[in-house]
């Protein structure tokens, strides 16, 4: 008997051992806090001791200090939720480890990593074998060859997330949404944005990847130009909603290749409302679908129709930000289509409405109507620092400017490339100039020619208000006064009301 009590004890002594710390280390909310000093010193030491909890569906957050982990973390059970701190950098908590391994191997559902800094040279650095609704928040992912990749049917997300790989961004079979991120390659190579691998069920349609509001480009980072989407199969769909491409940043051209997606077979690869911020849009692949209106067949397009039931951006922000402008404009048959010169801007950002598309400068904006060529200028204050024209408007049809309000565009362009400065620039075209509002039009800094405005032939109908100054000397062309070399001082135009002033433009300034 005494034997067999001796046994029990030791018994209980090894199973009270054996149980893990953290399972009284969790706070009533759930909590449990990794770092030096705190509940576990690594997150794979807290990560083993959630396995040994016995807590149904309720989540556990891992709350990590601001500090560096070097470790290859495997996350195998459900609802928990690693969230890092802010430090000193954006992220500071940061994550390293082994590079003949992937840094995550995800085998779990409703898995959310938040404020990390990631960075290895791996294979694969996060890797998705198993498991469904994984949600990636606020994350700096400096990656190896590919940064994501999913070897399950899972579906993703991303949002506010800095994702960078040597050659691939995403692939894999995952279904994913990438919400408001920047994407880009390292690869000189053939980069790749996304490259889906799914074979979808005969008849169907594989939901690969919907990029909604992304941007993918260059932060200062050594990238390279890259391809966009390159699927393994025809039923792979992937959608790029309100995509901003960033041009290079030692060279002013699109991060895009000339190729623009690299789809070798017919594709279910569809792009609405790029907004390129190099000097020339890339080429598209025939195999690409550009859509006019946000829809596929008549159904709008949605992220949350790749989600199912689950809604990881809930509460977040999600209205769309179009990008920041880089140098003169230039429109096309009504719709702006990129900017023009490499330059630090003075500009806010670019906002579209949903319908009518308008460009918000300095509280100001630029609108087009109807897709028309109409073009409404309200409190636009737009100022160039190094392109040779603030405004420039390609194509060969009349064009009405519509003043609202006090608009202003100024160049400070010093002599660019010995050509000369211009405010608007429409060589082609025939512009109405409308009120009541005004429009100054101030050249700087120019030591060679410079032209307030160069068209066809400029009208000035009903009471506009046009304000056209200098620091230096410019042309100004009127029919019935023919050439005037204007001074310094502010010039003024106004037309009487129901009256037209009106001049040709010189022979082409270039």
């Amino acid at each position: 008997m005494k034997k067999r009590l001796t046994a029990i004890f030791v018994t209980l002594v090894l199973a009270l051992t054996l149980l893990p710390a953290a399972i009284f280390a969790a706070d009533e909310s759930g909590v449990i806090t990794v770092g030096e000093g705190k509940d576990y010193a690594t997150i794979t030491a807290a990560l083993e001791a959630v396995k040994a909890m016995d807590r149904g569906d309720e989540q556990i957050t891992l709350l990590i200090d601001a500090a560096n982990f070097t470790e290859n973390i495997i996350i195998e059970t459900p609802n928990v939720y690693l969230k890092g701190q802010e430090g000193e950098m954006p992220h500071a908590t940061t994550l390293t480890g082994d590079n003949d391994k992937p840094l995550i191997t995800i085998n779990a559902s409703d898995v959310t990593i938040e404020m990390f800094e990631i960075g290895d040279d791996s294979e694969r650095t996060i890797l998705i074998e198993s498991g469904d609704r994984i949600f990636f928040k606020d994350i700096s992912l400096v990656g190896g060859k590919t940064a994501i990749y999913s070897s399950s049917e899972s579906t993703i997300a991303f949002y506010n997330c800095i994702l960078i790989a040597d050659e691939t961004v995403l692939g894999g079979k995952a279904t994913a949404v990438i919400a408001k991120s920047e994407l880009e390659t390292f690869s000189d190579k053939g980069g790749v944005i996304v490259a889906p691998d799914c074979e979808a069920h005969e008849g169907e349609t594989h939901k690969s990847a919907f990029l909604y509001n992304c941007r993918i480009g260059y932060t200062g980072a050594p990238s390279y130009l890259a391809s966009i989407a390159k699927p393994e199969y025809a039923d792979n769909e992937v959608i790029f909603y309100r995509t901003n491409v960033s041009e290079n940043g030692w060279t002013s051209v699109s991060m895009i290749k000339p190729e623009g997606f690299k789809a070798d077979v017919p594709t279910k690869i569809y792009e609405y409302r790029t907004l390129e911020m190099a000097a020339a849009p890339y080429t598209r692949n025939a195999n690409v679908t550009v859509l006019e209106k946000p829809e596929i067949d008549g159904v709008k397009l949605h992220y949350n129709d790749y989600l199912g039931d689950w809604r990881p951006f809930k509460g977040l922000d999600m209205s769309i930000t179009a990008g920041t402008l880089r140098g003169g404009l230039k429109f096309t048959d009504g719709l702006l289509i990129y900017s023009h010169e490499n330059f630090d801007e003075t500009v806010t950002e670019i906002i579209f409405e949903e319908d009518v598309p308008s460009v918000y400068l300095g509280g100001g904006s630029y609108r087009f109507i109807d897709k028309t060529n109409t073009l409404i200028l309200n409190d636009v204050e737009f100022t160039t620092e190094k392109s040779h024209n603030v405004l420039e408007i390609e194509g060969e049809n009349e064009i009405n400017i519509t003043l609202v309000g006090q608009n202003s565009l100024v160049s400070e362009a010093l002599n660019f490339d010995d050509l000369p400065s211009v405010g608007i620039y429409a060589p082609d075209r025939e512009l109405t100039i409308t009120g009541p509002g005004t429009l100054s039009i101030d050249m700087q800094y120019s030591y060679g020619k410079m032209y307030n405005l160069y068209a066809k032939e400029v009208i000035f109908t009903d009471v506009a208000v046009i304000l056209l100054k200098a620091d230096g000397a410019y042309y100004f062309y009127r029919t019935d006064e023919g050439a005037v070399l204007a001074t310094p001082d502010a010039l003024e135009i106004k037309a009487a009301e129901g009256k037209n002033v009106r001049f040709p433009a010189s022979k082409s300034p270039r």
